[in-house]
């Protein structure tokens, strides 16, 4: 199990709550803010919603592919 590399074991009962309440949170609130989107904007802003994590996750992806972060350290 890779978690198991990550984190200790005696801490990973609370790591899996947490994880759990994440996803419960997001299946809770994501009708509610596509359904703000949608009466507000129309319903091509959901879409749109993806370009800013989209963006990061791109750049993320290159910072480590360069070899920048390493180690789990962000090099700041």
């Amino acid at each position: 199990m890779e978690l198991l590399k990550v984190i200790q074991l005696p801490m990973l009962g609370q790591v899996l709550g947490i994880y759990a309440v994440a996803i419960a949170g997001g299946l809770a609130l994501d009708p509610a803010i596509g359904g703000i989107l949608d009466g507000l904007w129309g319903w091509r802003s959901i879409f749109l919603i993806n370009i800013l994590p989209g963006i990061l996750s791109f750049i993320l992806l290159q910072n480590i592919r360069k070899g920048r972060i390493q180690e789990g350290k962000m090099g700041y």
